[in-house]
C-alpha cells in the first residue's frame, strides 16, 4: 500500500489507504505538514497500547486486506 497526496481545497491530503472513511489521513497547509500529520494520526490511531493492541492489528489487517483486493 502507498500513501496517496493530494489536494483537498486549500489544505494537501496524505492518504495511506483506500479512501478517507478506512484509512489514516493527514492534513496541511503543504505536502510535508500533511505527512507529517499523517503520521502523527497513525500513532495516535495505531500507537501500542496493551489494552486495545487486537482491535489495532485488526484494522491494521483491514486496511491491507482491502487494499489487496483492489489492486
Amino acid at each position: 500500500m502507498i500513501i496517496t497526496l493530494s489536494q483537498d481545497g486549500n489544505q494537501a491530503c496524505a492518504l495511506y489507504g483506500v479512501n478517507l472513511q478506512e484509512g489514516i489521513a493527514g492534513f496541511g497547509d503543504n505536502i510535508p505538514d500533511a505527512l507529517r500529520a499523517l503520521a502523527n494520526e497513525w500513532e495516535r490511531e495505531l500507537s501500542p497500547n496493551i489494552s486495545n493492541q487486537a482491535e489495532q492489528a485488526k484494522k491494521v489487517s483491514d486496511i491491507f486486506n482491502r487494499e489487496g483486493k483492489r489492486q
